[in-house]
């Protein structure tokens, strides 16, 4: 906003210097005046958006930080029960032999 009201002044002065009239300031002023409305909302705008960028970021941090307890979890579990299922006795599988009877 500096930058921008330094510009205005510098033309305006370039302006003054080459003459300008009174109603060529005017119809300036009067532009500036209409834009000011713009740019206001353009900036409460870009605040919006930025506090929208923030919050998804807090989400997305979160699920993030989730989703890795979550895999910490499942490997810690993982980790625990694979020797267990290791030393489970086989099946015993029962067959049955077919006896052919003549009869």
């Amino acid at each position: 906003m500096h930058t921008f009201k330094l510009i205005i002044v510098i033309t305006l002065a370039m302006l003054l210097s080459n003459c300008a009239s009174f109603s060529d300031v005017e119809h300036l002023q009067a532009q500036l005046n209409a834009l000011q409305p713009k740019i206001t909302n353009l900036s409460a705008k870009a605040s919006s958006a930025k506090t929208s960028a923030q919050q998804a970021l807090t989400i997305a941090t979160e699920a993030s930080s989730k989703a890795q307890r979550s895999a910490h979890y499942l490997q810690d579990t993982f980790e625990k029960l694979t020797p267990h299922i290791c030393r489970l006795p086989r099946p015993i599988r029962h067959t049955i032999k077919n006896k052919s009877r003549k009869h």
